[in-house]
């Protein structure tokens, strides 16, 4: 059923420019398949590895090192291995600004 959705849901995506004549159906066909690949390829990224663990000390200054050269939250999360949720929650409770 999910494969289902999406794959339909993709097609969905392309329907109108298929009906305005600014793509063929066999472009949308073989757009569907390589977004189909995609998506299963893809990878959920390990960045919850420590998530629920203590911050040592040294994680709390890499995140501040981080944070003043405006890192973004995501890849914190992927340095530290931690949730950028967490990321968000370490930094105001140590007082750091993302």
């Amino acid at each position: 059923m999910t494969f289902y959705f999406v794959s339909n849901r993709i097609y969905l995506q392309y329907r109108k420019l298929l009906e305005n004549k600014q793509i063929s159906f066999p472009q949308v066909l073989d757009w569907v398949e390589i977004r189909l690949k995609e998506l299963k390829n893809k990878v959920m990224p390990k960045y919850i590895r420590n998530s629920g663990k203590q911050w040592s000390t040294q994680e709390e200054r890499q995140l501040s090192q981080l944070a003043q050269i405006n890192t973004p939250t995501r890849v914190i999360g992927l340095k530290l291995g931690r949730p950028e949720n967490g990321v968000r929650s370490k930094a105001s409770e140590i007082g750091v600004s993302l």
